[in-house]
């Protein structure tokens, strides 16, 4: 009964952000963008998301930034296309060579990459990806996970691989829980809060509104 209830008000937290987009410009939305901005290759380490979004976490509630309402995301695959791992379209320095590097840009453009998991983080219906394009972008839930893992390229137009959209929709889970009750319980070394999985098609769906 405790484990539903609990589940029940994380499902209605992530809802009631979901319906109230004039809040999505909010002050704090605001103010953890600009964060976003500071840290974005100062405080980033390839391969290590979920640090990334602890170290952010930790960060912006430093700076005062209203988190109890933000959500860490847990992305896997829960079927076996691409060996199981998570297709990302979009990755950070993942696509082809910048010749312009080192005067523009970073070293490679974003682009393709496949994850075992990811890890990033929802704050007033945007996400805040470490491993999202080479420069900091803040996007709506529905516009990131469009550009990041919905938009493939197929095999003649030079994309490695092609899961599909329908199933990626049905397969790819959000594992949803609250941001600052995950942190504190890591740093504290206790047991993780309740989290609501669901499929990427239904977490978008909360999202869409009239």
């Amino acid at each position: 009964m405790i484990y539903r209830l609990v589940f029940l008000s994380l499902f209605l937290s992530i809802h009631a952000w979901s319906k109230t987009p004039a809040q999505c410009n909010g002050f704090f939305s605001s103010e953890a963008k600009q964060y976003f901005q500071e840290v974005f290759f100062t405080h980033y380490t390839p391969r290590k998301c979920g640090e990334n979004i602890l170290n952010f976490i930790a960060y912006t509630h430093k700076k005062g930034i209203d988190l109890s309402q933000a959500h860490i995301l847990k992305l896997t695959n829960t079927r076996y296309s691409v060996f199981g791992m998570l297709n990302a379209e979009y990755a950070r320095e993942a696509g082809r060579i910048n010749h312009e590097f080192p005067k523009s840009g970073l070293q490679n453009h974003p682009g393709e990459s496949n994850w075992h998991q990811h890890i990033i983080l929802e704050i007033e219906g945007h996400i805040y990806d470490f491993d999202f394009s080479n420069e900091p972008t803040v996007l709506t839930v529905q516009e990131y996970f469009e550009k990041m893992f919905l938009q493939e390229k197929t095999k003649a137009e030079n994309g490695e691989f092609f899961v599909g959209r329908k199933e990626k929709l049905e397969n790819y889970q959000v594992e949803v829980l609250p941001a600052l009750d995950s942190y504190f319980a890591i740093q504290n070394k206790e047991s993780y809060p309740e989290s609501v999985k669901l499929s990427l098609g239904e977490y978008l769906k909360l999202f869409e509104h009239d």
